[in-house]
């Protein structure tokens, strides 16, 4: 099989872990939703002053998200190998993103005080694609 192929796999069954464990765990509470990662491609909405993104298994998840101007996302690396949020796409990177992961535990934060749609990937493996979209 092909690394494309095996982080997808991965990624597949992180996805379905998280829904099981969401399904397992936090479901009988009054207190509001629980928050949980699906993998999917459905922007999460943000509601609050941060966020995160996380690394793994060359995926970013969620690969979308929505927040509200002001808020500071922060990317966590959860793989043992370097990564990059660069703004843009691999032909025409751009601004303002310009982040280093460079292992397991390393961390990335941007504020995002404008509205807009910013998408990113990572320039070591240009399949990892995501992006962030911020209302007013």
């Amino acid at each position: 099989m092909n690394k494309k192929l095996i982080a997808k796999m991965a990624g597949l069954s992180l996805a379905v872990g998280v829904i099981c464990l969401g399904a397992l765990g936090g479901c009988t509470s009054d207190s509001g939703p629980a928050s949980s990662s699906s993998g999917s491609s459905s922007p999460a909405v943000a509601a609050g002053p941060a966020r995160s993104i996380e690394i793994s298994t060359f995926s970013f998840q969620p690969d979308s998200l929505t927040v509200s101007a002001g808020t500071t996302v922060t990317w966590t690396n959860h793989d043992d190998i370097r990564h990059t949020v660069t703004s843009g796409t691999p032909d025409k990177p751009g601004t303002p993103l310009n982040g280093t992961l460079d292992g397991k535990g390393t961390t990335f934060s941007y504020k995002f005080d404008a509205a807009g749609e910013y998408p990113y990937f990572c320039d070591v493996h240009h399949g990892m694609t995501g992006k962030v979209i911020v209302t007013p």
